[in-house]
């Protein structure tokens, strides 16, 4: 796990298809009633050329939350980061680990409210 070294936070991620959601909800316990909605837009060309440049543009909006936009960069090399941007407040590295396939990826992450 040498990407941890530097990093600020990690995220675990899963995705489950369609068909999974409703025994997901069940084994964790969840009331869908009491959920936060989310509305999350990712922004890119037809062309996806952020994403092949390892940018990644989102803006989101939490129910009785405000709203958000984020820019990742992937991959990042902590100790090659500025210092006044990882001093920064609205800055993190983070670590996503997508399932059980080789995904595992350190960004680093700018968020304005």
């Amino acid at each position: 796990m040498g990407l941890l070294k530097g990093s600020d936070s990690v995220e675990l991620k899963v995705t489950l298809p369609e068909a999974d959601h409703v025994s997901a909800i069940r084994a964790l316990e969840l009331d869908p009633l009491q959920a936060q909605l989310r509305q999350v837009v990712f922004f890119d060309t037809p062309g996806l050329d952020l994403d092949k440049a390892g940018v990644v543009v989102r803006a989101r909006r939490v129910q009785g939350k405000g709203d958000d936009s984020v820019v990742k960069l992937r991959p990042v090399v902590p100790e090659a980061m500025p210092r006044e941007l990882r001093k920064s407040a609205g800055f993190r590295v983070e670590v996503d680990g997508v399932g059980d396939r080789e995904g595992h990826r350190r960004g680093g992450t700018r968020r304005s409210r």
